[in-house]
């Protein structure tokens, strides 16, 4: 039975393993993938040309690779035939394949079982290799993992047709509601998976990677953001002149396998290249560090939108007392009526969009790091276990930890943004809501002056000499006048506005009423 073949018998058991079959028979651009190899030996690393799945079928089957028993096979992108000549000679688990083509994740696990067994397992194994000798029954057990990062890029101008690819072969378009017109930056969700077997004599590593992006306007070229992650090489000891032409040039920051192979084969010191002879886990080195520069470009992106959400309060809170106008996406604008409204609606719904955001980034995280059997939530022991001397890989499992950490700061700094934001939308309705108090007591203070009008009207009955014009009509104003203060005193008071105290003799003396109009006069001027 061949590797399609199993893949269609088994697609019941496993239903990733039919998404796999769909996808790679199904391909939309029908690009042709890319593959490398890379040749570990005593002194260097060697890339053989290659240069299509024919090229590696053969390379398989002949007698030449027989003196190398130590190899990576970098592969950029999938289609049917990469699939068929690495999944018939390795026989490779179809669900790291699966994993690879698709960006959803699936708990299950495949055949591992259980999440949680699934994380105790793959600790198990990753122990395992790092410990020494293997046993005889776990010398040929394949270790695998897909790691989760994020590319940033930038456009060099607003392109006139927006058609961006990630993944020609699974299908996978850029929307260009998802770029940000202010700075025409966006990100890629990336994966790379590793899979590697020890044998007899050695191992064999297969690291499977994404294509670049493909713009559909030739107008509007792209570029890394910020001119891509830093080196992750270590600074040169010393600078030598001869040297200086081939160690100042650095990575392509355009392919991951370009940037592998380049590390690899220009960049590794002979220390990196006999541990990954030893270890095949340590072949993951650059793949990893790569990872997490791009996830710290990424990082420097994602705080400027934090500050970005943040700023609009701040110039709010400084504006918002004395009602001068501030500057907001280019305009002039005063924080006052349907434009106040305008402005906190907008504030709300960019805070909430880049915290829903750096939610989904954080789960984009944490598959990475169940898949390098790190929990959700890492016990003491088990970090205890990931940071000894003993693992190499602990300041890996370290940075991408902090790189979590890191973006649930972000979080927690985008919830801060929004309930200050809820904070200031409540203190505005309240204060509306007073000043509708404030009108609503003075029509009520205007009915109470109208209700003894309307009272005496009807006592007097304005008939004979209390009609105007009369002799008897000031009688009406002597008594409604007074009936008036009286309503409304008695309002007052009732209300709690004022005390008795208020009317005793001290309310009448000169020295009071001295203060209370310099208290007017100082409350005129500073408005």
């Amino acid at each position: 039975m061949d590797y399609w073949s199993a893949i269609w018998e088994y697609r019941f058991r496993y239903p990733q393993v039919r998404y796999l079959h769909s996808i790679c028979r199904n391909r939309w651009n029908k690009s042709i993938p890319r593959v490398a190899i890379l040749e570990f030996r005593p002194d260097r690393v060697v890339s053989p040309p290659l240069s299509s799945a024919e090229g590696l079928r053969d390379y398989l089957k002949s007698a030449s690779q027989a003196g190398c028993q130590h190899r990576v096979f970098l592969v950029e992108d999938l289609d049917r035939e990469i699939v068929d000549v690495l999944g018939s000679h390795f026989w490779i688990d179809p669900y790291l394949l699966a994993c690879q083509c698709s960006t959803s994740f699936w708990a299950n696990q495949s055949a591992y079982g259980r999440p949680v067994d699934a994380l105790s397992r793959q600790r198990d194994r990753l122990q395992s290799w790092n410990s020494g000798p293997s046993s005889p029954d776990t010398t040929h057990t394949p270790l695998s993992f897909t790691l989760r990062y994020l590319e940033t890029l930038e456009l060099r101008s607003d392109p006139l047709v927006w058609s961006m690819n990630s993944h020609d072969n699974f299908g996978r378009e850029l929307r260009w509601d998802k770029l940000d017109r202010r700075d025409l930056v966006f990100y890629v969700r990336r994966n790379a998976s590793f899979w590697t077997r020890k044998t007899h004599h050695g191992w064999d590593t297969i690291i499977f990677t994404e294509p670049p992006v493909k713009v559909g306007d030739p107008s509007a070229p792209y570029q890394p953001y910020q001119h891509g992650y830093y080196d992750v090489a270590p600074w040169p000891e010393s600078h030598r002149q001869g040297q200086t032409q081939n160690r100042a040039r650095g990575p392509f920051r355009k392919s991951l396998l370009d940037d592998l192979k380049f590390y690899w084969t220009q960049r590794a010191t002979q220390r990196e290249r006999e541990a990954a002879i030893n270890d095949p886990r340590m072949c993951a080195h650059y793949m990893e560090r790569i990872a997490i520069a791009q996830w710290n470009i990424a990082l420097e992106y994602l705080w400027k939108k934090v500050c970005w959400c943040s700023r609009g309060v701040w110039k709010f809170e400084e504006s918002w007392p004395e009602g001068r106008p501030v500057m907001l996406d280019g305009k002039t604008m005063r924080l006052e009526g349907k434009e106040l409204y305008e402005f906190l609606r907008t504030q709300t719904a960019r805070s909430s969009e880049w915290r829903r955001k750096v939610g989904f980034l954080i789960d984009w995280l944490q598959i990475s790091l169940e898949s390098l059997g790190i929990g959700r939530v890492a016990s003491t022991e088990q970090m205890e276990s990931l940071n000894n001397d003993d693992n190499p890989l602990s300041d890996y499992n370290t940075d991408f930890l902090l790189v979590l950490q890191k973006l649930k700061d972000y979080r927690a700094e985008l919830e801060s943004t929004l309930a200050a934001i809820t904070g200031v939308s409540q203190m505005i309705q309240g204060g509306v809501s007073l000043d509708e108090t404030s009108r609503a007591t003075k029509l009520s203070v205007v009915g109470l002056i109208f209700i003894p009008l309307a009272y005496v009207s009807s006592l007097l009955s304005m008939a004979g000499d209390f009609q105007p014009g009369k002799s008897q009509f000031w009688i009406y104003f002597a008594v409604a006048i007074p009936l008036c203060v009286l309503m409304v005193l008695g309002w007052r008071l009732i209300d709690g506005s004022m005390s008795i105290s208020h009317w005793g003799p001290r309310w009448f003396s000169p020295r009071y009423c001295k203060d209370r109009l310099r208290v007017m006069s100082k409350s005129k001027s500073t408005a």
